[in-house]
């Protein structure tokens, strides 16, 4: 068995953040940088919700979030809420996992920073 602070240095220094909502979507566990993403803290993120940082209209938290349930993963890329910038654009990739003792669901969300994907995608297309 693992012990809690190795378990805690692994998924606290990976590279992408990662949060688990239950099925009312609270935000039951966060990575510990999930600030160095969004500026925001723990405790502000936890307050706004994971919902409500998704800045575009067009965008269906709850369509994408039926899509992992349905098959078990859901990706994407999204504009979402940074605390000193307008927003960053990020990749996401949601997974739904019940858990076997409790019966309930969970989804897992794994953020990451895709804003210099996006700077070299235009860079290469300027260029050719």
């Amino acid at each position: 068995m693992m012990s809690p602070i190795f378990f805690n240095l692994i998924v606290n220094n990976f590279l992408e953040h990662i949060f688990v909502l239950n099925e009312t979507l609270e935000i039951i566990f966060q990575t510990e940088n999930s600030h160095s993403l969004l500026g925001y803290d723990p405790n502000e993120i936890k307050k706004e919700g994971l919902k409500n940082l998704f800045v575009n209209k067009h965008f269906s938290f709850s369509d994408a979030l039926a899509k992992s349930k349905k098959q078990g993963e859901y990706f994407g890329t999204e504009n979402i809420k940074h605390k000193t910038k307008k927003y960053i654009n990020i990749a996401f990739r949601i997974l739904y996992q019940k858990n076997p003792e409790t019966n309930k669901g969970m989804f897992i969300f794994y953020l990451q920073d895709n804003t210099k994907q996006n700077l070299i995608r235009k860079d290469v297309i300027k260029k050719s």
